[in-house]
């Protein structure tokens, strides 16, 4: 898991963050902000279950 977090992370531009999930959490919602994204239910999917850390790597991954 951490790999693919890795690759997330610098993939986004994120270079000398430690690959954890709450790190990663943090780069989404840069990224689903700078989008427009509603962070506030954003962040209550991740909580939730409803967006996975898989989804999040992928569409960091995807979008850069």
């Amino acid at each position: 898991m951490t790999n693919i977090i890795q690759k997330a992370l610098t993939t986004s531009g994120y270079y000398d963050i430690e690959p954890t999930v709450s790190n990663l959490i943090e780069c989404y919602l840069d990224y689903a902000d700078a989008y427009g994204g509603d962070i506030d239910d954003i962040r209550e999917d991740i909580q939730n279950g409803d967006i996975t850390v898989n989804q999040m790597c992928n569409a960091l991954i995807r979008c850069n």
